[in-house]
């Protein structure tokens, strides 16, 4: 299921290891159970890690939006504070 999917790469993302296989699994999360806040969240961290600021921003927006929506003022400030961080590390990576 879409929950399984996620909570294996909740794991994975958790304990610091094989961040491209917690990729797949929140890929095929988000294609079987749709949007959420917390699977874009999870997502955009794993991204992050990956060194992908540019999707991890994108991931971390979509999250913010839905959580937004769903007034989960907490990972609205965890994602606002997400997208600052990795704008920052984009633009020292760029240059």
């Amino acid at each position: 299921t879409a929950q399984t999917y996620y909570e294996a790469a909740r794991y994975l993302q958790e304990q610091n290891i094989e961040y491209p296989r917690a990729l797949q699994y929140l890929k095929q999360a988000l294609k079987l159970g749709g949007d959420t806040y917390y699977f874009h969240r999870v997502k955009s961290l794993v991204e992050a890690e990956l060194g992908d600021y540019k999707n991890a921003i994108l991931s971390a927006q979509k999250s913010l939006a839905l959580a937004q929506k769903q007034d989960k003022d907490e990972f609205v400030r965890m994602n606002q504070n997400n997208i600052a961080t990795w704008k920052t590390l984009l633009l020292n990576h760029e240059n």
